[in-house]
């Protein structure tokens, strides 16, 4: 993969979280107005309905899937409705601060890990350099409130993390497929899923409207064909491990949104450890961008020519003056009287 092929998948990746952190205002005007399970599975369909038009106008190709990637694709979209679940059960029972930590601190070390074993990324220093950046960065700006929490509550929040680590490195494995075919797959199978956890919890179902919760609810569904895009063009492009640390701009975006939108403080702690994200993030991108080419010979340029020629003279005619030296102190100097 050439270096700018990586930078676009970094941006898009970037990108991405600027989306995502638009989410929770998007969940703030939903709310609770509009059942959980009812609410998904009717953004699922949005969002297919608007691929499945794309595809046909577009004419992309619809490439056979073998068993095998069809349930690496089932995988990925079941995990990511997991992560959904597992992490709203654990955000309304336990401290918000100490929710956001294990999830966020969760995807990162699960998306390292995923990275080595399924694609046997190598840790380079300036990976270890930025989980440390972004742990201590998580952990400056989400207070941590483990006291009386119930241990399957922080196995959950840290689950919905890992899950979406996979949900976010499992379509490198599955690069020969277009990426709008992957994300049509990816919010259809759900709908199954979450139909069937609406009709077990009884939940009502109502005909959408223009209010403004509905058209919340809607254009949350139309954001997943613009944020599927962006994860998968991304992460096929960059490591596992350099995308998951990324994916954590979410955080100062959203808590940036947040002043905006709804004046919540952002105090020093939280400017700080939002630099440490920052830095965490900037790291392998300046690495990538810094790093020197190596020069090729056939390409040598005419004045790099000349002066590798001058310093390669001078060094000859430098051991040569050494040589007429060591000559004359070595020599017997004859008188021209015959002995």
């Amino acid at each position: 993969m050439s270096k700018n092929q990586k930078l676009l998948g970094s941006f898009s990746i970037l990108a991405a979280t600027g989306i995502y952190g638009f989410f929770s205002i998007l969940a703030r005007i939903i709310g609770y107005e509009l059942p959980i399970f009812f609410q998904n599975w009717t953004r699922e369909i949005v969002a297919s309905v608007i691929l499945f038009l794309i595809i046909i106008a577009t004419k992309t190709p619809w490439k056979k899937m073998k068993l095998k990637e069809f349930l690496w694709v089932w995988l990925r979209s079941m995990m990511g409705s997991i992560a959904f679940l597992m992490f709203f059960l654990s955000v309304n029972q336990m401290p918000i601060g100490t929710t956001y930590f294990l999830f966020y601190g969760g995807s990162t070390i699960i998306g390292y890990l995923l990275g080595h074993f399924l694609f046997y990324e190598r840790m380079t220093t300036q990976k270890w350099f930025s989980i440390f950046f972004a742990m201590i960065g998580l952990g400056t700006i989400y207070s941590l409130h483990f006291t009386n929490v119930p241990l399957y509550l922080i196995a959950m929040a840290l689950g919905a993390g890992g899950a979406t680590a996979f949900w976010n490195v499992a379509m490198k494995k599955l690069n020969h497929f277009s990426s709008l075919q992957l994300t049509f797959l990816d919010n259809f199978l759900p709908i199954f899923f979450y139909v069937a956890l609406s009709l077990i919890t009884h939940e009502t179902w109502s005909v959408p409207t223009l209010s403004p919760v509905w058209i919340a609810s809607l254009g949350y569904g139309a954001l997943f064909v613009i944020t599927g895009q962006l994860v998968i063009f991304g992460f096929q492009r960059v490591d596992a491990q350099i995308g998951s640390i990324f994916m954590l701009a979410e955080v100062p975006i959203a808590i940036l949104l947040g002043y905006l939108f709804y004046q919540e403080t952002i105090t020093t702690a939280t400017l700080i450890g939002g630099l440490c994200i920052g830095i965490a993030i900037l790291v392998p991108e300046l690495s990538l961008i810094l790093k020197k080419k190596k020069i090729n010979p056939d390409k040598m340029t005419l004045e790099r020519y000349f002066v590798d020629s001058y310093f390669l003279a001078k060094k000859k005619i430098k051991e040569s003056d050494d040589t007429i030296t060591k000559s004359c102190v070595t020599t017997p100097v004859h008188d021209g009287v015959s002995r």
